[in-house]
């Protein structure tokens, strides 16, 4: 199963030990996003977002500094990237139950990603891009995010 998490960007960014988002550290299949500099290659956020791939979450669970963006809201048998974006584009923010809504709206308050033009009828796509857009910086065409 996939979820998304908002992790530190740990490293030095040296051989041996480059910059990865901490999701990397937990053993699980993985995809992250960083934010860098293109000049110096230094990551511009403290923050990175992975889409993570595991049956056992666990380990990432009792880290209290990685969010699971969906607030544990994705199903289990979303598998695949291709499987996640069509559920993100087809499922609202008021599909999530309230409880699990407002886990989303904790973690996006938490990392200061704008939400001030969501509704009910806003699709979870549009949160995923908002947070893409907010970690590589407010000059990226949220729209054109995809991964």
């Amino acid at each position: 199963m996939i979820r998304v998490y908002i992790c530190p960007i740990i490293g030095t960014g040296v051989k041996g030990n480059p910059y990865k988002s901490k999701g990397a550290t937990f053993g699980y299949q993985y995809s992250n996003y960083i934010p860098s500099n293109p000049a110096t290659g230094v990551p511009t956020s403290p923050w990175s977002l992975a889409v993570l791939k595991s049956n056992d979450w666990t380990a990432i669970e009792a880290d209290p500094t990685c969010d699971d963006l969906f607030g544990g809201d994705l199903p289990a048998n979303i598998d695949t990237n291709e499987e996640l974006r069509a559920l993100l584009k087809n499922r609202t923010v008021s599909d999530v139950p309230l409880a699990r809504r407002n886990a989303i709206i904790a973690v996006l308050d938490k990392y200061g990603v704008d939400r001030s033009d969501f509704t009910g009828s806003t699709p979870l796509w549009r949160v995923f891009q908002r947070v893409m857009r907010d970690l590589f910086g407010a000059n990226v065409n949220e729209i054109n995010i995809d991964f």
